[in-house]
Parts: C-alpha cells; structure tokens; sequence
C-alpha cells in the first residue's frame, strides 16, 4: 500500500508515533508535524495535554479548532454537518472540539462548555465521543432543563444518566410527584445500584471503573462520581424508592 506525500497526512502519521512517545521526543514530533502542516488540529491537541496551566490549554484548543476550521475549509462543514467523526479527517477537529468543551466546564464558563458540546451533537449526532453524557449533567448542574429536556427526548435511551436524570429534573421543577417518582423508579429499575451511592449507603470507590456497562455496578458508580453533587437536597425524594 503506497504511503501518501501529502504534508497534511505525514504530518498526522508524524502525530500518531508522538502520542507514543513521552517527554523532548514528543514534543519535537509534535512541532516536526506543525512546521510541516501548521494546521493540523491533532497537534495543538497533544500540546494542550501536555499543559497543566488551565489559560495556555485553553489558548492551545482554541487554536486546535482555528487551524481545523481553516483545515476543512466553510464549504466542507456546510456540506458533512450531521456526518462528522464518520469522515476520517474530522476526528482532529472533534476531538480538539471535546476537550475544549470539557476544559472550558473544569474553568467553570459553563455557557461556552454547553455552546461546544451542542455545536459537536450537530455536526455529529450520532455522538460517537459520548458528548451527550458530559452536556446532560452539565445542564442539568446550570439548570437548563429545557435544553436536557430536549436532549432526553433526542436520544431516549435507557442509560443511567439519562433515565435519573430525567426523574432529577421532574423533581427539581415540580417536587415529589407521581410523575416525578414513577420516573425514578424507572430509573432504578434499570440500574437498581445507584441510589446506594446517591444516598451514600455505599462508597465510591478511588479508582473509576474501567469499563461500564448498561445497568451494572459500575454505571452507577460512573453515574455517581459525575452526579452525585446534583442530588445533594434531593434525600426525600431518593426515598421514594
């Protein structure tokens, strides 16, 4: 199979051996990949996380999506939105895109998060990178729950975070209700090991599951690190199962 001898795709084979290496062999791949073809998405991506200063990841994310804007080009987004992460050359741009949205919510600007991870479910809603899970929780911690409302509605699966809080956000707008507690007993029945955790009868564990899976233990666990905060003054209500 012949090798291409475009720079964009040097440049992406020179980044895929750097997330391999560690230390000044990293780095320098990284920037032979830049010098090579400055608007490589996956570079600015790999610097970011090598930067502990939450501004200067920021700074470089940002600078992810410009040059994977500029990359794909106006036309290309117009064209493939609602496909993205499927075509091969976006997967730079989503998952700069991600991490964006996720540093931009450990900063605390959580309307920009929320904006990121909205603009990614378009461009792919099949939502390969799990962007739905992080934005679920986030507009239900800010609130907005006529956009998680919507979501819930777009996606209605079964999973833990979706099925409690659907029940956590009939609860924080209308209190302990029959709709509110039929819909958190559809939570527990689908996965009857998280409101052990919600209600602290049990301890998280230090390390977070490796794999998770529908209904078990450690999706309540996974469900628990990310929510549990939301349920905090919502005792009475986690009783009513």
């Amino acid at each position: 199979m012949l090798q291409s001898e475009e720079p964009r795709d040097i440049a992406q084979d020179i980044l895929f051996e750097a997330r391999e290496a560690h230390g000044s062999a990293r780095k320098k791949l990284i920037e032979d990949a830049l010098n090579l073809y400055p608007n490589s998405p996956d570079g600015y991506y790999l610097l970011a996380e090598e930067e502990s200063d939450i501004d200067k990841r920021l700074g470089l994310l940002n600078k992810a999506l410009h040059v994977g804007e500029k990359d794909l080009g106006e036309a290309f987004f117009k064209e493939n939105k609602g496909h993205f992460w499927g075509i091969v050359e976006t997967r730079p741009y989503m998952r700069a895109k991600r991490m964006y949205a996720i540093t931009l919510e450990v900063n605390g600007m959580w309307e920009e998060a929320k904006n990121e991870f909205l603009d990614a479910l378009e461009l792919n809603p099949n939502d390969n990178q799990g962007n739905r899970y992080h934005l679920l929780v986030l507009l239900t911690k800010i609130g907005d729950y006529s956009t998680a409302k919507k979501l819930i509605s777009q996606y209605d699966e079964g999973t833990a975070i979706f099925m409690f809080s659907k029940a956590l956000i009939q609860y924080e707008e209308k209190g302990i209700t029959k709709q509110s507690v039929k819909a958190l007993k559809e939570a527990d029945a689908a996965n009857p090991f998280v409101v052990d955790y919600l209600r602290m009868n049990k301890k998280l564990p230090n390390e977070s599951p490796e794999y998770v899976g529908v209904g078990d233990e450690n999706e309540a666990i996974a469900y628990a690190e990310e929510a549990i905060h939301l349920w905090a003054d919502a005792g009475e209500f986690l009783r009513m199962v």
